[in-house]
Protein backbone atom coordinates (compact mmCIF):
# COMPACT_ATOMS: atom_id res chain seq x y z
CA UNK A 1 0.00 0.00 0.00
CA UNK A 2 1.37 3.21 -1.29
CA UNK A 3 0.95 6.54 1.43
CA UNK A 4 -2.29 8.01 -0.67
CA UNK A 5 -4.03 4.64 -0.96
CA UNK A 6 -3.66 4.12 3.26
CA UNK A 7 -4.78 8.24 3.60
CA UNK A 8 -8.00 7.27 1.77
CA UNK A 9 -8.49 4.40 3.01
CA UNK A 10 -8.30 6.11 6.64
CA UNK A 11 -10.53 8.66 5.56
CA UNK A 12 -13.04 6.64 4.25
CA UNK A 13 -12.95 4.52 7.71
CA UNK A 14 -13.83 7.80 9.71
CA UNK A 15 -16.66 8.23 7.28
CA UNK A 16 -17.95 5.26 7.82
CA UNK A 17 -18.29 5.64 11.82
CA UNK A 18 -19.88 8.83 11.31
CA UNK A 19 -23.67 7.27 10.60
CA UNK A 20 -25.88 9.84 11.61
CA UNK A 21 -24.75 11.81 8.84
CA UNK A 22 -24.47 11.36 4.85
CA UNK A 23 -20.84 11.23 3.63
CA UNK A 24 -19.08 11.36 0.65
CA UNK A 25 -15.50 11.71 -0.63
CA UNK A 26 -14.31 13.26 -3.99
CA UNK A 27 -10.72 13.55 -4.40
CA UNK A 28 -8.63 14.34 -7.72
CA UNK A 29 -5.13 14.85 -8.12
CA UNK A 30 -3.90 18.28 -9.03
CA UNK A 31 -1.60 16.68 -12.00
CA UNK A 32 -0.04 13.61 -12.81
CA UNK A 33 3.76 13.25 -12.43
CA UNK A 34 6.14 10.91 -14.42
CA UNK A 35 8.36 8.31 -12.06
CA UNK A 36 10.32 7.52 -14.95
CA UNK A 37 8.16 6.48 -17.65
CA UNK A 38 9.39 7.05 -21.12
CA UNK A 39 12.83 8.00 -19.33
CA UNK A 40 10.89 10.79 -17.76
CA UNK A 41 11.23 12.05 -13.68
CA UNK A 42 8.93 15.46 -13.77
CA UNK A 43 5.02 16.50 -13.76
CA UNK A 44 5.76 19.51 -16.48
CA UNK A 45 6.49 17.86 -20.08
CA UNK A 46 4.87 19.92 -22.67
CA UNK A 47 1.68 18.01 -23.20
CA UNK A 48 2.42 17.05 -26.73
CA UNK A 49 5.51 14.30 -25.05
CA UNK A 50 4.14 14.04 -21.83
CA UNK A 51 3.49 10.33 -20.79
CA UNK A 52 -0.43 9.54 -20.00
CA UNK A 53 1.18 9.15 -16.28
CA UNK A 54 1.28 13.26 -16.58
CA UNK A 55 -2.14 14.05 -18.22
CA UNK A 56 -4.48 11.15 -17.14
CA UNK A 57 -4.67 12.61 -13.46
CA UNK A 58 -6.63 9.97 -10.64
CA UNK A 59 -9.81 10.96 -9.54
CA UNK A 60 -12.11 8.66 -6.68
CA UNK A 61 -15.10 8.94 -5.66
CA UNK A 62 -16.97 7.65 -2.81
CA UNK A 63 -20.31 7.64 -1.19
CA UNK A 64 -22.21 6.24 2.33
CA UNK A 65 -25.27 4.55 1.83
CA UNK A 66 -27.21 7.16 3.50
CA UNK A 67 -25.59 9.71 1.34
CA UNK A 68 -26.75 8.02 -1.94
CA UNK A 69 -30.01 7.08 -0.52
CA UNK A 70 -30.93 10.80 0.34
CA UNK A 71 -29.96 11.94 -2.96
CA UNK A 72 -31.21 9.43 -5.13
CA UNK A 73 -27.99 8.20 -6.71
CA UNK A 74 -28.15 5.29 -8.88
CA UNK A 75 -24.92 3.38 -7.74
CA UNK A 76 -25.32 1.29 -10.83
CA UNK A 77 -25.19 4.28 -12.75
CA UNK A 78 -22.52 5.82 -11.62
Amino acid sequence: KNLHDAALAEMIKRLQKATTLQTALFFVSDHGESTGEHGFFLHGAPYAIAPKEQTQVPMFFWLSDEFATARGVDSGCL
